[in-house]
């Protein structure tokens, strides 16, 4: 039987300690008593735990990274394209700051021009138009 008891404290200092009050080697718990063994097993299963959390949230983090620098690198392209069109000829400065709003004035009369041929009444009109007392003009 003293075989026994000896076998049975051995088992129990390993399992929680010296006397029997924790290793101090597995850190404390919240009240700042050592950790006994089981203690420090299901420590390291909780840190293992968090980890793993984290590293599928950097994971996700990562995917979603990958996304913003493809678009970034789309953007990247299309705006190279665009500063190889502005490339071309333009006006001197300060000139240059209207060209963009004069190239659109340009466009709209354009457009205009080319619907004034449309419109009843006017030279080179397809129609001819009546005037509000119903006499024709425009011929």
């Amino acid at each position: 039987m003293p075989e026994q008891d000896a076998v049975l404290r051995d088992i129990q200092i390993q399992l929680r300690g010296p006397g029997l009050s924790g290793w101090p080697q597995l850190g404390t718990d919240a009240e700042g008593r050592y950790l006994t063994l089981v203690d420090g097993v299901a420590a390291v299963l909780q840190r293992i735990k968090e980890l793993e959390d984290e590293s599928a949230e950097l994971r996700t983090q990562v995917g979603e990274l990958r996304t913003e620098i493809s678009e970034l690198e789309a953007t990247t392209a299309e705006l190279a394209e665009e500063v190889k069109r502005l490339d071309g000829p333009h006006l001197p400065w300060p000139l240059s700051l209207i060209e963009g709003p004069a190239d659109f004035v340009g466009e709209q009369l354009a457009r205009l021009e080319s619907l004034l041929a449309e419109l009843p009444g006017l030279p080179g009109s397809r129609e001819v138009g009546k005037s509000p007392e119903g006499s024709e003009f425009w011929r």
